[in-house]
């Protein structure tokens, strides 16, 4: 694939204040998928407004389109520039698309719009973000609030304190643009919907019509670890086989993060996350009632808790007391220290050892 990224450029008559940036680029699918094949492609926008030299806003939009590909029943979507150009502008399929993909938009279409805010200090730099991801139209329509990612970090400009990075994240995927969806239609695509019914909810986070691979890479969720695919609960799941779907989209979840230098000289990183796991509208959930069809709130959800840890770092070597090896060379000892302690994963302890050699 290939990725073009244009730096921040300042837009001309703004003095300076108002900057734009992206991304676009297109890869191919190297992994056994249900729509085998299958092409990715990436458009991001970003406009950052900088009221002055310490303080600066960014408002986002990352959007990742999944398109082409053939599946094993004989379903294909051809690659030519009609498709491309619809999965670029996020149109719907045109009459020779699925009906899925005539009545949504073409392909599997998702992403994040991601607003920051950033201030930096004389030695440190405070960051706030609210990342709230789409999977339709109804969630690039703020539809899904309060749905998304809240981030607050923390940085510090020596990277030998004992703490010189922090970072707090709110994980909240329950809403999905509600649990009612009562859109239908029939094989020709005419909407056979009642009029004043609810037709947007039950969003299903990373994976949408014919694309029922999601977005993994060999198995692996890309994009949010915390979003499952399907048989890690039950303990079938295996990177060696096609995914079909995912299992948990719907969680809530809290992830601390700190780093920093043990003794001023080797760094260190310590992750904790806690999660409150409630599965997927189109699975089910995995404890009680499910609420899919039901009023909001009306159904008192049980989720599956989870801590996961990790500790991770070096330690720089001495050498005859002496901090390289040779003037050229360093040598690190990298350890790591894993934990899974819940309902959702199987309870395990990792311990990762290495030896790292740089030459400079």
């Amino acid at each position: 694939g290939y990725l073009f990224r244009l730096d921040p450029v300042a837009i001309p008559l703004t003095n300076n204040h108002l900057w734009i940036y992206g991304a676009y680029g297109d890869y191919a699918t190297t992994d056994v998928r249900y729509m085998q094949g299958a092409l990715v492609h990436r458009t991001q926008i970003g406009f950052r407004w900088t009221p002055g030299p310490r303080l600066s806003f960014d408002a986002m939009l990352d959007h990742y389109g999944m398109w082409a590909g053939e599946s094993e029943q004989g379903r294909k979507m051809t690659i030519n520039l009609s498709n491309y150009f619809r999965v670029v502008t996020g149109l719907h399929a045109g009459k020779d698309g699925t009906l899925s993909d005539r009545i949504n938009v073409i392909g599997d279409q998702g992403g994040s719009e991601i607003f920051r805010m950033r201030y930096c200090g004389d030695r440190w730099t405070f960051t706030l973000q609210h990342d709230i991801p789409y999977n339709d139209g109804s969630g690039m329509g703020f539809q899904n609030f309060p749905d998304g990612v809240n981030t607050l970090a923390i940085s510090h400009i020596d990277k030998k304190r004992w703490i010189s990075d922090f970072v707090y994240e709110y994980h909240y995927t329950m809403y999905q643009s509600g649990p009612i969806n009562g859109e239908k239609f029939d094989e020709n695509g005419n909407s056979l919907t009642p009029p004043g019914t609810k037709t947007t909810g039950c969003d299903q986070y990373f994976w949408n019509g014919e694309y029922k691979s999601c977005w993994t890479h060999y198995g692996h969720i890309i994009g949010d670890p915390l979003i499952l695919p399907t048989g890690i609960h039950e303990g079938t799941w295996t990177s060696a086989i096609m995914n079909i779907s995912t299992e948990n989209d719907r969680y809530i979840a809290h992830h601390i993060g700190v780093g920093g230098s043990l003794f001023r000289r080797h760094p260190y990183k310590l992750m904790l996350t806690y999660s409150d796991n409630h599965g997927s509208y189109h699975s089910g959930p995995y404890l009680g009632e499910d609420p899919k069809g039901k009023p909001w709130g009306t159904v008192k959800e049980k989720g599956l808790k989870q801590v996961s840890a990790s500790f991770t770092g070096a330690i720089k070597l001495n050498a005859g007391g002496r901090r390289h090896i040779s003037s050229h060379t360093e040598l690190n000892l990298l350890y790591g220290l894993y934990a899974d302690k819940g309902s959702l994963y199987e309870d395990s302890v990792g311990v990762t050892i290495g030896l790292k050699c740089s030459f400079f």
